[in-house]
């Protein structure tokens, strides 16, 4: 609800005779500081300036260790850093948890440990010799860190923990698929998006499990990533150049979207247990709904190439639609952005993909006009769209 929704309703009352001038007052002020309270700026400066604070004592310090690296025996090295990794764990626990003291320095000193953690996992690596192929790192950089996530409840470590675990699943794909004989990174064009579109949907299922539980404030960071990696999953795919290298997927089979189906077997693993829970179950229906278009695309990509291109950038347009559509059914104006984001980004690319070869340089001032006209009408659909959000009642 809308503060001015809010405030014509109670003006109804007030002509219906329901609630007085007085009443009306009193419980406009009581819903407004309980539905629209005050933006913290000096809680967001305070954490900004902590989470700066706490970046440049890390950063101090792995200097300091540095400049005298050969100087130091390697059970000093391992207790410094280790040391130092727990420590702010630690204070940032200590200041954040008990009562009276400082959440925010408290939270911005967690964060920077659990940044810290992937210079720890580094440091052992190069003490005692440690390499792998494979970014396994990563996944211990993450992974190790989902308790603390859960533990602390904090929007910005979940976002950390989740950028980690994405990075892993996309490293980690790149660096199978290069092990393959010939031009095999040309297959990367069809198996990464999958493997986005795979990620974006398990972290959608995982904002679903979070909504009405424990952990319900790591809801919104598991669906700020989940919603652009499913736009760029398909507009990734919508370009003519992965069409025209599909004849080489050929030569390997079906094996490079091994990937998509463990990642599929998850997400159906998470989607059950969401469904189970009675929660949003539009969201597992759209999962649901995501897995089996990813799958269509695999399949269309690999048995009829020729039609691959145009059929791309019509799911292209239908994801974008519903994701607009969604966002206005559920009163959801993150998803009308990120569709709004998805048209202009579409529009401009596929501009230049289309017609920047075929006009002189002259030509370019007319359709640049004609996309100033379009941004701007698209900015005004977004209002009219994220009015109508607001009005059901939901939260961005």
């Amino acid at each position: 609800m809308s503060r001015e929704r809010l405030r014509t309703e109670l003006d109804r009352l007030r002509a219906d005779g329901v609630l007085d001038e007085e009443q009306c007052r009193r419980v406009d002020e009581r819903l407004a500081a309980a539905l629209f309270p005050a933006a913290d700026r000096i809680g967001t400066l305070t954490a900004i300036i902590a989470t700066f604070g706490a970046l440049l004592l890390g950063t101090g310090l792995l200097f300091v260790v540095a400049g005298n690296w050969e100087q130091i025996p390697k059970w000093w090295k391992l207790g410094l850093i280790v040391g130092t990794f727990m420590a702010m764990h630690h204070f940032g626990f200590t200041l954040a948890e008990r009562p009276g003291n400082y959440p925010r320095v408290g939270r911005a000193l967690t964060a920077v440990g659990v940044l810290a953690y992937g210079a720890v996992i580094a440091l052992v690596a190069q003490i005692y010799g440690l390499e792998s192929k494979y970014p396994w790192a990563l996944l211990v950089w993450g992974a190790l860190n989902v308790p603390i996530a859960l533990l602390t409840r904090s929007g910005w470590i979940a976002t950390i923990v989740l950028v980690l675990l994405a990075i892993w699943g996309t490293a980690h794909t790149v660096v199978w698929i290069g092990e393959f004989p010939g031009e095999s990174w040309r297959v990367e064009w069809l198996v990464i998006p999958c493997m986005w579109l795979v990620i974006g949907v398990v972290f959608k299922l995982a904002h679903v499990l979070a909504m009405r539980s424990r952990f319900h404030e790591l809801e919104q960071p598991a669906r700020l990533l989940a919603t652009p990696l499913v736009i760029l999953w398909i507009y990734a795919l919508s370009f003519r150049h992965v069409a025209e290298d599909l004849p080489r997927f050929e030569v390997y089979g079906w094996t490079p979207f091994v990937p998509f189906a463990i990642g599929a077997s998850i997400a159906l693993v998470l989607c059950a247990l969401a469904w189970m829970r009675g929660v949003a179950r539009h969201e597992c229906v759209d999962a649901l709904l995501l897995l089996l278009g990813g799958a269509l695309v695999i399949v269309v990509g690999k048995t009829m190439p020729a039609v691959f291109f145009p059929l791309s950038n019509i799911a292209l347009l239908i994801v974008l639609l519903v994701l607009i559509a969604r966002g206005v059914q559920h009163g959801v104006p993150s998803y009308v952005n990120w569709g709004v984001l998805g048209f202009a980004l579409a529009l401009f690319t596929k501009y230049f993909e289309f017609f920047h070869e075929k006009l002189p340089g002259g030509a370019f001032f007319g359709p640049g006009i004609v996309l100033i006209a379009g941004a701007l009408g698209l900015e005004k659909a977004r209002k009219r769209l994220l009015a109508r959000a607001r009005e059901s009642g939901a939260t961005p």
